[in-house]
């Protein structure tokens, strides 16, 4: 069971499952499946179309074959009376005409090759004659020679339907076997007729009679099941040709009646009745061969007519099914282009704006421009009203931020005025304070208060303003570190270095004293309180200052360094780490302000406590070199 789950789950997951195709490629198998399957269909319909007419046109290039045998029927009857009536061989010219029909038939066959077992049988009957005719040259039963040649006769009558296909029609095949009948009752007539004249020549013969009457009987079933099979004209001329076979078979089979006088007057009603049969058979086999053309040219108009409307409704299927499927697909596609568009374009950009302070109307935001009705044009309409909710929520989120940030620089500055005041009391205090211990009290107050000053100030540039905190004049770079110091909780441990003879630009000196403030405390906080916080400042090549805060601390991964230099480089971006974070914050802010430059490193390799080193580097656009004053002219007010 688990097998199971497991191969359908990998099955799903495989490029060619059909839940990974596109759009485009699910509609194309939902549409060309059923086009197959009427491919399929018509290609069976059609290809049977085409048989049925290759069928007809070879039975329609057979109709020579068939007229030949009949015409060869009615030599054969002529030849057999013949062969009778002269005993010593039939004329030479009856012979000769037979034989040109045989080698017409033949020849014909070439031409329009027949079945294999109509062949074989036409050939077996054509076989015979010659065999008939050799055992009749020196005389031999006359009843035996008029059944060989009622025999090939028959056998050819039976082939005339094989010579037209099943599929031509009931009306060709009725004509078809009409004629056959009338085949084998004009071979009876003739079988008839040579008895009868056999009477002349042998009068005491006493076996003609009997041979007569049944010949005559076989014609009367013949003639009848003839009737059933004509119609029109042609059954009025059918029986007025035979209606004197009746009466004939009725004087036949009176025994009272003479004998070979009796048969031999039998023969004009004989010879007339196989003349109009042979006129019936005629039209019959004329209406046989017209029936078997215009099927062969019905069937092969019908089977182009189906061809065309078959490839038609194909081509205008496929037509309609593209239409169809362009509706479907160039919405999707639009859609999927617009969706595409506005997250990784519109939407970026139109936040970027709102962050930037830009008035952004969330109503005018384009739409995807699809205006159907269906579902994709729903689907589409959907997809707009997102987008605008997201640019409205963004705005909105932008306006919250703008009334949290007035609050919070509100705040910051109460705040800061409060502390303001409480400086300088604490500075009037100390002033008068004369008591060292009081004075060292009022020392640690004067601290606490700065780092409130600090956080106070923190507060206003994370709600995007800057410090307040400005001179009026440059500040020596030495005075610039003791400020700094000086608003560090644990600033007895901060060991300051020499300091090059430069002044920073007023408009840039207290936030240094910031961004350094920061260091510091960070340095002194996660360094063991037994190790000092080296700090130091130098000329840079550039005519800047660098300034380093050096600390033995625990240190950070190469991770974290590269983690903490990206937040400073980024400019004090607001992120999920600036509450928890928000001196590195404030460092990045007032750095990108001024031009500063504030980047990490690891203070060593191989000391058990590593450390961090803090490297800030002030433009040289922002310091002042050898300044001809006395150091601490400038100095910033701490306390």
């Amino acid at each position: 069971m688990h097998e199971s789950r497991s191969t359908l789950r990998r099955a799903a997951d495989a490029a060619w499952w059909p839940a990974h195709w596109s759009v485009r490629t699910k509609i194309s198998v939902v549409l060309l499946l059923p086009v197959l399957v009427a491919v399929a269909l018509a290609e069976v319909r059609i290809q049977g179309e085409l048989d049925r007419a290759t069928a007809l046109s070879a039975a329609r290039d057979r109709l020579p074959v068939l007229r030949d045998t009949i015409d060869l029927t009615a030599s054969l009857g002529q030849e057999m009376v013949a062969a009778v009536a002269v005993p010593a061989g039939a004329p030479g010219t009856l012979t000769a005409a037979v034989d040109a029909k045989v080698a017409a038939v033949q020849r014909d066959t070439g031409f329009a090759p027949l079945a294999a077992d109509t062949g074989r049988a036409l050939n077996t009957a054509l076989g015979k004659l010659a065999g008939i005719r050799a055992a009749g040259a020196g005389g031999g039963d006359v009843r035996t020679k008029a059944a060989g040649y009622n025999d090939i006769i028959a056998t050819l009558g039976d082939l005339v339907p094989a010579f037209v296909p099943a599929d031509a029609g009931s009306a060709t095949a009725t004509g078809a076997e009409t004629a056959r009948l009338l085949v084998h009752l004009r071979g009876e007539l003739a079988t008839e007729e040579t008895y009868a004249r056999a009477a002349q020549s042998s009068p005491d013969d006493a076996s003609l009679r009997p041979a007569v009457v049944q010949a005559a009987a076989e014609q009367e079933v013949l003639g009848e099941q003839a009737e059933h099979q004509l119609s029109g004209d042609a059954l009025n001329r059918f029986k007025a040709a035979t209606s004197s076979a009746e009466g004939r078979l009725d004087s036949l089979q009176d025994s009272g009646n003479g004998g070979a006088a009796a048969l031999v007057s039998f023969l004009p009603s004989i010879t007339a009745e196989t003349a109009g049969v042979t006129a019936v058979l005629t039209d019959v086999a004329a209406k046989l061969s017209a029936d078997v053309s215009t099927a062969a040219d019905r069937a092969r108009s019908d089977s182009l007519r189906d061809t065309a409307l078959v490839l038609g409704a194909l081509l205008g299927a496929l037509a309609i099914a593209l239409l169809v499927v362009r509706s479907l697909v160039t919405p999707v596609r639009r859609l999927r282009a617009a969706a595409l568009r506005a997250a990784n374009e519109q939407l970026p950009e139109t936040v970027r704006q709102v962050r930037e302070g830009h008035d952004v109307d969330w109503r005018a935001v384009p739409d995807s421009g699809i205006r159907t009705e269906e579902e994709i044009g729903q689907l589409a309409r959907a997809f707009d009203d997102m987008h605008r909710q997201a640019v409205r929520l963004a705005v909105e989120q932008a306006d919250l931020r703008k009334q949290v940030s007035e609050m919070f620089m509100t705040l910051s500055r109460r705040s800061q005025s409060l502390v303001e005041q409480q400086l300088s009391i604490i500075e009037d205090l100390e002033a008068d304070e004369q008591n060292p211990r009081r004075l060292d009290e009022l020392f640690r107050i004067d601290h606490i208060a700065t780092r409130l000053r600090r956080n106070g100030e923190n507060l206003h540039v994370l709600a995007g303003g800057r410090p307040v905190r400005h001179g009026r004049e440059p500040v020596p770079t030495r005075d610039l570190l003791r400020a700094a110091t000086s608003e560090v909780k644990d600033y007895r441990r901060v060991a300051m270095g020499s300091a090059p003879r430069s002044s920073v630009q007023p408009e840039a000196a207290a936030d240094v004293v910031h961004i350094l403030a920061e260091l510091l405390e960070n340095a002194t906080r996660f360094s063991p309180p037994e190790h000092k916080v080296a700090l130091t400042a130098d000329r840079g090549a550039d005519g800047g200052l660098l300034i380093e805060v050096v600390d033995q601390g625990l240190g950070m991964t190469p991770a974290e360094f590269a983690s903490v230099n990206d937040r400073l480089a980024a400019a004090g971006t607001v992120g999920p780490e600036t509450t928890r974070r928000m001196g590195l914050f404030v460092v990045g802010r007032l750095a990108a302000l001024h031009g500063v430059t504030v980047r990490l490193r690891p203070t060593g390799t191989g000391a058990r406590h590593a450390g961090v080193t803090a490297s800030v580097h002030v433009p040289g656009a922002l310091v002042i070199a050898d300044l001809a004053r006395p150091i601490g002219a400038g100095r910033l007010a701490t306390a």
